[in-house]
């Protein structure tokens, strides 16, 4: 938190990072149901009334925009009690959150992190996306609260998540290649008007094999007639192809900061002999 620009790179960083260190934006909620506990008290054999704890911050959150593919991606997170923190971003590009004893802002501990099931249309309301949200160290929100206010950017717009890219079979693979086709998971649109040129580089894609070690590449070509990619190794068996990490793609002008980067969700294909 040095200035803007050292956040701004911290944050952008950690979209594409892998595993723990990824942060996840998730962008916007028009609406919030406070179901926040009231504070538990007990009272004791003579009548005397004493605080046993504070309740837990419950909130509900209404997802403007993104529909049921985000929800059925954020619903990958639910059942995992404890698991997650969060930041949380109001107009103005506040970023809140809690601090600690060294004066870093850390995101809140969630005890619970839910992505409900949809709310179908009923005629007299839009379909509803919410996502439920529940804090249990109230000292982070009121005694440890922490705020950063950003001026030289736009968290919402300069701070955005991934896209997946689905690959699939385009061709069946013949010995020693295998012709995969790139669409977006959701809305399963081709992406190869926008990225052939750039994904057309052995350097982008991966291939494991049937025990799961690297398997070398020896080319990645476009097939235009199919609009997708032929990407040439030596194997047989199972092998299993993805494109490279976000933060490689990134690397290669290929999706990243300030706009979305991408993850490609990886295929199997059995390699024939001949």
């Amino acid at each position: 938190m040095a200035d803007d620009a050292t956040f701004l790179a911290a944050l952008q960083a950690a979209t594409l990072a892998t595993g723990d260190s990824r942060i996840y934006p998730v962008f916007r909620f028009q609406a919030v149901d406070d179901q926040s506990e009231d504070v538990v008290k007990s009272t004791t054999g003579y009548g005397e009334v004493d605080y046993t704890r504070e309740g837990s911050y419950n909130w509900v959150f209404e997802m403007a925009s993104g529909g049921l593919c985000l929800q059925a991606n954020l619903r990958k997170f639910n059942f995992q009690s404890g698991a997650w923190s969060a930041l949380l971003v109001y107009d103005g590009n506040h970023i809140a959150g809690w601090k600690d004893s060294s004066g870093n802002l850390r995101g809140y501990d969630l005890s619970i992190f839910h992505a409900e099931k949809m709310k179908i249309n009923n005629g007299s309301d839009n379909a509803k996306y919410r996502v439920h949200v529940s804090i249990a160290r109230v000292d982070q929100v009121n005694d440890l609260f922490g705020i950063y206010a950003a001026q030289d950017f736009n968290v919402e717009s300069d701070v955005m998540g991934l896209i997946n890219l689905e690959l699939y079979e385009a061709l069946a693979p013949a010995a020693g290649t295998a012709t995969i086709g790139v669409r977006t998971a959701c809305g399963k649109a081709n992406v190869y008007d926008d990225l052939s040129t750039a994904l057309a580089a052995k350097a982008l894609w991966k291939v494991l094999g049937p025990t799961g070690s690297v398997v070398s590449i020896s080319d990645v070509v476009v097939n235009s007639t199919l609009k997708a990619f032929t990407v040439t190794f030596t194997g047989t068996g199972v092998h299993t192809i993805n494109l490279e990490s976000p933060a490689t793609l990134a690397a290669a002008s290929v999706g990243g900061p300030p706009i979305n980067g991408y993850e490609g969700l990886a295929i199997s294909q059995t390699m024939p002999t001949s």
